[in-house]
């Protein structure tokens, strides 16, 4: 077994943290209403413009441990938004009648769903051959720099500064997924060589700059012009990039079975919490909950709470999901791997 097919628990801690971020990021832009009245909102000022690197550090947990196009990869995540989305079809349909429903959902979940980073991330795993092959190219040839050129070229000059219709959308883009994953796998060929004193010190300083810059956007209202929350921006990729290379040299043979078995059900989180069901009634429900509790000092921390709760309940359903769907998914891909299928995407 290669290092890439084992899972490394510093790692999948950070995809844990990334998770849980994502969450967090969405409380507060989707159905959080109640900001600017928090009492301990310097704490939300200091963390909103930190934590949003979050699919940035997802996207190159990927490209470090490299995607492999396999019938069951495609099968295994079209299956699981395909339940998810079942469930939240069949919600909409019981209890709100009234509400149109899109049929095509449950036929084409990962193209008619609500998730945004389902579509780009199925995009990138169906061309990871042809990236993988161009990038096992330039191990051969020594050709990263060159390489690394060209994406980040693409996507902070073209994409993030200019700002070309066909590549930019704030970092929701194939582009920017694409960049993220090669500059993933550099980070893996080349992380032994790098010097955990300076990571250190480039991961303070670029934390600095962003705290920096957040302030300055908001004094001098230039957000539209910085986009500090576009996920193509360098200094959010950067940072994210520092951030899973420091981890990496963290415990980096340390494996632990429940953080393991916890971080292959993040992605129910995301599923279960970002779609146009969840986001109002947990809109509904935080509005309520800060009306009513009587020591709104006791908000944030208690609101961080239910977040964690949450975030739980999330893993032990796509738990129960594994339970009723694991023999199907076995046997649809102990099938497919006898019609040699995987051969089609051998390059």
């Amino acid at each position: 077994m290669s290092n890439q097919d084992i899972r490394q628990s510093n790692i999948e801690v950070l995809r844990i943290v990334a998770m849980f971020m994502i969450l967090l990021w969405h409380a507060w832009g989707h159905y959080e209403i109640n900001l600017p009245q928090y009492p301990f909102k310097i704490i939300v000022s200091i963390l909103r413009p930190l934590i949003n690197i979050h699919v940035d550090i997802f996207v190159l947990i990927s490209g470090y441990f490299g995607l492999k196009m396999r019938f069951k990869s495609i099968f295994t995540l079209y299956t699981t938004v395909l339940f998810y989305t079942i469930i939240l079809f069949t919600y909409t349909t019981i209890m709100i009648p009234d509400e149109s429903t899109d049929i095509f959902s449950l036929l084409f979940p990962i193209t008619h769903g609500d998730w945004w980073f389902i579509k780009i991330y199925t995009l990138l795993l169906f061309i990871s051959p042809l990236l993988n092959v161009l990038i096992d190219k330039c191990n051969i040839n020594k050709s990263w720099k060159l390489l690394l050129f060209i994406v980040c070229s693409v996507n902070f000059y073209f994409s993030y500064i200019q700002k070309v219709d066909t590549i930019y959308h704030y970092g929701y883009d194939l582009s920017n997924f694409i960049c993220l994953y090669i500059i993933g796998r550099y980070i893996y060929y080349h992380s032994a060589q790098f010097k955990t004193n300076k990571i250190i010190g480039f991961t303070f300083f670029l934390i600095c700059f962003k705290l920096l810059l957040h302030v300055f956007c908001n004094i001098y209202s230039l957000q539209s012009i910085f986009r500090p929350t576009d996920y193509c921006n360098p200094l959010n990729v950067m940072l994210a990039a520092a951030v899973l290379s420091l981890i990496i040299k963290w415990k980096s043979t340390w494996t632990n079975k429940t953080i393991n078995s916890i971080s292959t059900s993040t992605l129910a989180v995301y599923l279960i919490t970002d779609n146009h069901i969840m986001r109002e009634y947990l809109k509904t429900q935080t509005n309520m909950y800060y009306t009513y509790i009587p020591v709104k000092e006791l908000y944030f921390p208690t609101y961080i709470l239910i977040l964690i709760i949450l975030f739980i309940i999330c893993i032990l359903i796509d738990k129960c999901r594994l339970i009723i769907t694991r023999v199907f998914i076995d046997r649809s891909v102990e099938y497919m791997n006898q019609k040699n299928l995987n051969q089609i995407w051998k390059l």
